[in-house]
């Protein structure tokens, strides 16, 4: 019997992580102010790359800011649809 060494999931550089980070940061800014500026088929797309950046920050690096980060970012998603569908 054979004990096999335990699998490292990959783990981009933090660079990487960097840059999901800063993508999140300016996701969450660029759907509220596309909210106050009613461009809501933007504000949608720009909520799911967002929930996009988020999934992958959230695989690659789970820590309590990237899961409080993923959570939120589904709900801004649904807020920007709902916000859109109302003011169509």
């Amino acid at each position: 019997m054979t004990a096999e060494p335990p699998r490292r999931r990959f783990r981009p550089p933090l660079v990487v992580l960097a840059r999901l980070f800063a993508m999140q940061v300016w996701g969450v800014i660029l759907v509220v102010v596309g909210t106050v500026m009613r461009v809501h088929l933007a504000v949608v797309f720009m909520a799911s790359v967002l929930v996009l950046v988020s999934l992958l920050r959230a695989w690659w690096e789970p820590s309590p800011t990237t899961r409080w980060m993923a959570w939120i970012s589904p709900l801004l998603l649904v807020a920007a649809v709902i916000i859109w569908l109302v003011a169509s």
